[in-house]
């Protein structure tokens, strides 16, 4: 029940977590330097 609730914005939530830390862990990676 509960989890319905959350589900729109806890996931909207994480996926802007995500794309942070995705970002970060990509600038962290030496090999991202290729693609940019």
């Amino acid at each position: 029940m509960g989890r319905d609730e959350l589900a729109p914005i806890s996931t909207a939530r994480v996926t802007e977590e995500q794309i942070q830390q995705f970002f970060d862990y990509l600038e962290s990676i030496p090999e991202v330097k290729k693609f940019d």
